[in-house]
């Protein structure tokens, strides 16, 4: 699966590192959301904070992964079934309270807004809170 994290980082031209190649393909394998907790208790990575944070930051910023926010944490999923991830400014996403699991929600439509005379909205995110399948057994 590093070949395929690997060709990923290439195609986005992102320098290709160590720690960007293990956390796009612990992306990939995990299949749900991650934070940075996760990837700081696995001994297997040996990443610092840092190291961590910024690559998340560029996985991110290329739109690979999204980050959304959760209860004063971020986590973090990676957009591979996603369509048109690259324009992803406005979106809906669901948080579990129980184990803290996020998913992006592509079935809901982002209401229209108006904005007050003088602001210019950037982006817009809902965040749906409650709890997934596999808590509510």
């Amino acid at each position: 699966m590093a070949q395929d994290s690997i060709s990923i980082l290439k195609k986005y031209q992102i320098n290709i590192t160590r720690p960007r190649v293990l956390i796009l393909d612990a992306f990939m394998h995990a299949h749900r959301s991650l934070d940075q907790q996760y990837f700081l208790q696995k001994a297997e990575y040996g990443f610092n904070r840092t190291t961590i944070f910024r690559a998340l930051k560029t996985l991110t910023e290329k739109k690979i992964i999204y980050r959304v926010s959760a209860d004063g944490s971020s986590k973090y999923i990676y957009l591979q079934d996603v369509v048109n991830h690259s324009r992803m400014s406005e979106h809906s996403s669901f948080v579990c309270t129980g184990c803290g699991k996020a998913i992006l929600i592509d079935t809901i439509e982002v209401p229209k807004l108006k904005i007050p005379k003088g602001f210019t909205k950037q982006d817009m995110e809902i965040i749906i809170r409650g709890i997934c399948p596999t808590c509510n057994l």
